[in-house]
């Protein structure tokens, strides 16, 4: 389970795909980070030797980090709000609901999730 402070202020609590967290515990293995995490530790580090290494990732530098990543794999137009509706499309085709996406994505507004699937 994941607590979370969604658009709007309100506070969410979802289950993680078991997939997910096996993704996120590889890559805390592999960054060696695993052994030390404690509740409050966040998931997504600096990195850089000119910053603050090991302190957390703020949002701008993530995004940042994906149009990098992005750019090197060859993918030109890459923004951190797309992976909300590539994973809008996985749920309504996984479940072919609209409803369940609309849940999934915290929408209040059926019209706003056809807009995510749509796109």
């Amino acid at each position: 389970m994941i607590t979370y402070r969604a658009k709007g202020g309100d506070v969410l609590t979802r289950q993680i795909d078991p997939r997910v967290r096996e993704a996120i515990l590889s890559y805390l293995r592999a960054a060696g980070r695993l052994e030390e995490m404690t509740p409050a530790s966040p998931i997504w580090t600096r990195h850089d030797r000119a910053g603050n290494p090991g302190k957390p990732l703020t949002s701008h530098a993530f995004a940042k980090n994906l149009k990098m990543y992005g750019k090197q794999a060859g993918l030109d137009h890459v923004h951190v709000h797309q992976t909300r509706h590539t994973y809008a499309r996985i749920v309504a085709d996984e479940t072919g609901s609209l409803v369940e996406t609309q849940d999934a994505l915290g929408h209040v507004n059926a019209t706003t999730t056809r807009v995510y699937v749509q796109r």
